[in-house]
């Protein structure tokens, strides 16, 4: 049980970390936060990004989406593009370094085994030496 909590725990810090950034991140482009805003984001802008999903990054419907949802609540409606479109280069930015991490895990990874491979391979090459047969001593 206490990896669940645990799990609930990363599962609630993750959408928080989720949240305030969408919510910075409006703030930051010029839109005027309300609590309305804030609330259909969080809710009706999750349903836009799970229908756009099935175009790859939502190209074109997710910014349909959110340009009609900023619009319907008083926000300039580019303000929901430009707020998609950076949404868009985070996740971008994320898959890069994600990507970047496990290309140096990866390589770390065969240094390692190649490291143990050669010192199997030592290992073995000195067992043979000393239980190989010695010539007659003259």
């Amino acid at each position: 049980i206490a990896g669940t909590r645990l799990g609930m725990l990363f599962v609630a810090s993750s959408k928080l970390v989720t949240y305030t950034s969408s919510v910075l991140l409006m703030r930051v482009v010029g839109v005027e936060i309300t609590p309305s805003l804030v609330l259909a984001v969080i809710s009706v802008g999750v349903l836009i990004q799970w229908i756009s999903a099935i175009i790859p990054l939502g190209l074109g419907l997710a910014d349909g989406g959110n340009y009609a949802l900023y619009t319907l609540l008083g926000a300039s409606g580019m303000h929901g593009v430009f707020v998609t479109m950076l949404n868009r280069a985070r996740s971008v930015a994320i898959a890069l370094l994600g990507l970047a991490a496990m290309a140096a895990l990866t390589a770390l990874t065969r240094r390692d085994r190649r490291r143990i491979r050669d010192l199997i391979d030592t290992l073995k090459a000195r067992r043979r030496r000393r239980h190989a047969p010695r010539p007659p001593a003259s």
